[in-house]
């Protein structure tokens, strides 16, 4: 048996086991060993050679299509041997060729590929000496490395590889590693050491097109303005002229996202949500801002589930947490494990060391039907539970948290302001109270004017 029809018959019992595995995988149940019977048989017709059916009559000593499965066998055998009669008679490289792309599990294709290499060898040593005296004209370290490509068993491919390595010891050779490295820096050295070098001209293209490449990909970062293009320039870039520059968008747009998403957690309202999703599609919580929005549409009926807080404190100045940037060098440059410098945002985080929690959160007004009215109301029956850990979460019923202490606060710059206005969904609060003296004055204008005697 050649080897041409063990490997076939190795692929096309190897294809029956993936149809098989496949429809096991498709169906809880199994296929029936009837369904199994039909697939290895359409297998085999599928692939229409002689081990394709001798590997279906192994399987299937007993099937219903046995006699077909011989029959064809015997056909294909027949074809096999008059293509090779044929082949012969015409004795071209052609012909053989032919013989092999339609019958390569062919008994005659071994002797047919070997006749066929005879044939081509006077071609092929006429293009392999052609291609070595273009190659041998051009005399440049690509044109050699093409060549050995094309030709590595050639008859010049030993004359090749030596004319390689003295080309590699030349000016020549110092340019291509300087160019072959990508570096800018390394061509500049390559034009001081070789100030006459016939690739002088080329070393400055280099250069130029190296700065053009790197200021075309920086426009690009500038205009997405995300961090995801910032990153990609200083991947694709490692010796870009901007990387300082896309490192410190960087941590800027990290910082920025942080502050929107602290904001949009203190007022804990549908518009603040939906507007840090417009802003920051790439931010950090872009997804938890997602889940509280579904959350609050449903009404704050049920539990929120703490397992989308994960990772809320690991932003850009958080030290090497699994799946965000690690923190600035001047941060902790050898630890990756640097304390936490963020301030606490929801229930049961801790804050960092020699923070100042946020004081407790004023209590719900009372229902208007416990007396007083929208002017004065009673005071609270009772002081409220002092809250176990700060939260920036609040309750729908709850104020707005009193302004954090100067430890809390990640730097001079206060937080975005909310809209002037709301939104379709739940406008925010007014800006500021009345102040006593007007409450005072509205009091009286509502009694009917009690102090006017």
């Amino acid at each position: 048996m050649s080897e041409h029809t063990k490997r076939h018959r190795r692929l096309a019992g190897l294809a029956a086991a993936v149809s098989a595995l496949a429809l096991l995988a498709a169906c809880e149940t199994g296929p029936t060993p009837e369904e199994l019977h039909q697939m290895d048989w359409s297998q085999a017709a599928r692939i229409d050679t002689p081990p394709a059916y001798a590997e279906y009559m192994r399987v299937h000593p007993d099937g219903q299509y046995v006699v077909n499965a011989q029959r064809r066998t015997d056909e294909l055998i027949r074809i096999e041997a008059e293509a090779y009669t044929s082949a012969k008679r015409s004795d071209t490289e052609d012909s053989y060729v032919a013989y092999l792309a339609r019958f390569p599990w062919g008994a005659n294709a071994e002797a047919a590929d070997a006749r066929r290499a005879v044939l081509a060898a006077p071609r092929l040593a006429a293009e392999e000496k052609a291609d070595w005296a273009e190659v041998r004209a051009i005399d440049q370290i690509e044109s050699y490395e093409v060549f050995l490509d094309d030709w590595p068993r050639g008859a010049n491919a030993a004359n090749a590889r030596a004319r390689l390595d003295a080309l590699w010891k030349t000016d020549q050779g110092a340019f291509m590693k300087a160019k072959r490295s990508g570096s800018p820096v390394e061509i500049e050295e390559f034009v001081r050491a070789y100030p006459r070098s016939e690739w002088l001209d080329e070393a400055r293209i280099e250069i130029d097109l190296i700065y053009r490449r790197d200021d075309e990909a920086w426009r690009r970062a500038l205009a997405d303005n995300s961090i995801g293009a910032y990153d990609f320039y200083l991947q694709s870039q490692p010796w870009g002229r901007w990387r300082v520059e896309a490192s410190r968008q960087i941590s800027d747009l990290r910082e920025r996202d942080y502050e929107a998403w602290r904001y949009a957690a203190m007022m804990d309202d549908i518009w603040a949500y939906e507007e840090y999703r417009r802003t920051y599609p790439w931010g950090v919580w872009y997804d938890t801002a997602w889940q509280r929005l579904d959350w609050i549409r449903g009404g704050r009926g049920y539990g929120w589930n703490s397992y989308y807080d994960h990772h809320w404190d690991r932003g850009w100045r958080y030290g090497g947490g699994d799946g965000m940037p690690r923190a600035r060098e001047r941060d902790d440059r050898n630890n990756n494990n640097a304390p936490n410098t963020y301030p606490p945002l929801f229930g049961g985080q801790k804050p960092p060391p020699g923070a100042t929690p946020l004081p407790p959160r004023s209590p719900p007004p009372p229902p208007a039907s416990a007396g007083g009215n929208r002017y004065n109301p009673p005071p609270a029956a009772s002081p409220p539970p002092p809250a176990s850990a700060p939260s920036l979460f609040r309750n729908p019923s709850s104020s707005p948290p009193p302004a954090s202490g100067p430890s809390q606060v990640r730097n001079s710059s206060p937080p975005p302001p909310p809209p002037s206005g709301g939104n379709r969904y739940n406008p925010p609060p007014p800006a500021s109270s009345p102040t006593p003296s007007r409450v005072t004055a509205d009091a009286d204008d509502a009694g009917g004017g009690k102090n006017d005697n």
